[in-house]
């Protein structure tokens, strides 16, 4: 019957039609993936992907840059990573030298010399932590508390408290005096390895893992010297560089999900 051919002129259409389309989206997207009931093209996988690390990157640049002048600040960089066919932002510390030290004249600002790799020892709401921010001054309490944050200093005893005085000094190995009296030594902690130190804000940190102090390095303490931030990135010129690469990623994606619903629209001629 005529109908009935009609019908049947109309699947063999309609069939070619859609391995057509198939076939395109293969070629610009890649074989696509099924996973938990969406289907996922390869191609537009690695364009959200990589939207991502460059969001990430972009943030990173951001975050180290209002910092630039954040005394004891350690830069926190990011690569991005290929595995398992997804991309990745891998982050890492740029340990490689400490901030230069830069002289205040405050009584109560002090610098650990140990090649960038000694800290103060602090604490926090969560327990012990670390920081090479040493900015310090008195709370009501006379206690001694970091500036930023006001999180108590530690010393050999415990938590320290200063006494009224004329002069507060400090020896090279931490001792502290008022009015020539010895009131209590910091606890310096001097890192071997620095995997372990996890960052909260790029100047505090604490640990995860197992540490490695390293006992045998001699340390200097100098007062009326904070260390600066290790920042010495071209910051402008990062910013900018991230976010032209994400635009451009965003201009692909959204080119290819132009050149999909275009494809589809021509098979359903």
């Amino acid at each position: 019957m005529t109908w009935q051919k009609n019908w049947e002129v109309g699947v063999d259409r309609l069939k070619r039609s859609v391995f057509m389309v198939i076939g395109m989206l293969v070629i610009v997207m890649g074989t696509p993936v099924f996973s938990e009931g969406e289907i996922e093209y390869p191609t537009m996988r690695s364009v959200v992907d990589s939207l991502a690390a460059h969001e990430s990157q972009w943030n990173l640049f951001m975050l180290y840059t209002m910092n630039a002048d954040t005394p004891g600040y350690v830069e926190t960089g990011g690569f991005n990573e290929s595995k398992d066919g997804r991309i990745r932002i891998k982050h890492f510390y740029r340990w490689r030298t400490a901030g230069p030290p830069v002289e205040t004249r405050g009584p109560l600002d002090f610098f650990v010399d140990a090649f960038g790799r000694g800290f103060f020892t602090i604490r926090v709401p969560s327990g012990i932590a670390f920081t090479r921010d040493g900015r310090f001054t008195l709370d009501n309490n006379r206690r001694l508390v970091m500036l930023a944050g006001g999180f108590p200093v530690l010393g050999e005893r415990g938590e320290i408290f200063l006494p009224p005085g004329q002069e507060v000094a400090v020896s090279k190995a931490g001792l502290l005096y008022v009015d020539g009296q010895p009131i209590d030594r910091f606890k310096i902690a001097v890192f071997q390895s620095r995997t372990s130190l996890q960052t909260v804000n790029g100047s505090i940190f604490v640990l995860e893992g197992e540490p490695e102090f390293d006992t045998e390095t001699t340390y200097a303490v100098r007062q009326g010297f904070v260390e600066q931030s290790n920042v010495v990135k071209a910051l402008i010129g990062d910013i900018t560089m991230a976010s032209r690469v994400y635009e451009a990623v965003s201009k692909a994606g959204k080119s290819l999900n132009k050149l999909n619903s275009s494809i589809v629209q021509m098979g359903g001629q």
